[in-house]
């Protein structure tokens, strides 16, 4: 139902990311409610919306993980980034999307976490990939240790003709 991957990129491909998304230029866009209204904000990117690329950064992120994870159509990809505060945020429970696969890659680690609802909870880790199918409910956290929790979240289709 799900699977946890450290070490996910090499070094080198590491690098790529975290010199992209921790330029000072990078551009980050605030959004009010994470999963529904009333729910914790939080600041997004936008890498690729229906198969088609959203942003000037999407095709250098997204070739370090479209061979490893066999994405075939990508119905949305984008970052996260929750900011730090004195109290961790639990986000509210939440599809993506039933309909595709879900990779969450971890930038950073911190004390923040993914839950799949009753079966695990997920530990952010620097490098590590959580794998697992979109009819699995699911809810994000933010971080009180680090001054951001950073991820990556993939809603992907390994059959190029799924609609």
């Amino acid at each position: 139902m799900y699977e946890i991957i450290d070490d996910f990129l090499s070094d080198s491909e590491y690098v790529i990311i975290e010199k992209v998304i921790n330029n000072n230029d990078f551009p980050w866009y605030y959004t009010p409610d994470i999963t529904e209204e009333g729910d914790e904000s939080a600041f997004t990117h936008s890498l690729v919306i229906n198969n088609q690329s959203y942003s000037g950064y999407a095709r250098t992120i997204m070739s370090l993980f479209e061979k490893k994870i066999n994405i075939k159509k990508t119905f949305r990809a984008k970052l996260n980034l929750y900011t730090r505060t004195d109290n961790l945020k639990i986000h509210n429970y939440h599809f993506d999307n039933l309909d595709y696969k879900i990779a969450i890659f971890y930038l950073n680690s911190n004390n923040g976490y993914t839950e799949l609802n009753n079966i695990a909870k997920v530990e952010s880790k620097r490098n590590r990939i959580l794998l697992f199918d979109g009819k699995l409910e699911h809810r994000s956290t933010n971080c009180t240790d680090e001054k951001t929790r950073v991820n990556i979240n993939i809603n992907y289709s390994e059959d190029k003709w799924k609609n």
